[in-house]
């Protein structure tokens, strides 16, 4: 018997993944129903948007979909449908390629490089510090 049909929703699996004196057999995902079934704690399941934003707890107002205004994460039930919903931020997406990317990169580190050399030779202590200032603008870029 090459093949072997689960006995809960009739899949057929190659016997290769069966130990050789078997002769019933479930699939993986009714294993894995099973178990969501005997242990529901160790299935979490997806989290659904629930309208707040993330640091809306830090804002000092702000206004879910349904009107409830909370100031700084304290819900603010007399103030309920007063002000209008509080929009969301939309974060801007890096549109560059990735050979783009790869050469900016490249040239941060060229400038890195360069401004290394030039701390060393620098024997003036304010010239020092401003290439030094320099440096970590850059650094932070990387």
């Amino acid at each position: 018997m090459p093949y072997l049909e689960c006995q809960n929703c009739g899949t057929v699996e190659y016997r290769g993944s069966v130990t050789p004196g078997a002769k019933l057999k479930y699939c993986s995902c009714c294993v894995r129903e099973m178990q969501a079934e005997m242990f529901p704690d160790a299935f979490p399941k997806p989290k659904r948007p629930s309208g707040f934003h993330r640091g809306w707890k830090f804002m000092k107002v702000f206004v879910h979909e349904n009107g409830t205004v909370y100031h700084k994460g304290v819900e603010q039930p007399k103030l309920k449908g007063t002000l209008p919903a509080t929009p969301r931020k939309e974060t801007k997406k890096d549109t560059r390629s990735k050979s783009q990317k790869r050469q900016d990169h490249q040239a941060l580190l060229v400038n890195i490089s360069k401004l290394k050399k030039q701390i060393k030779k620098e024997k003036r202590v304010t010239y020092r510090r401003k290439l030094e200032s320099q440096l970590k603008k850059l650094s932070k870029q990387l």
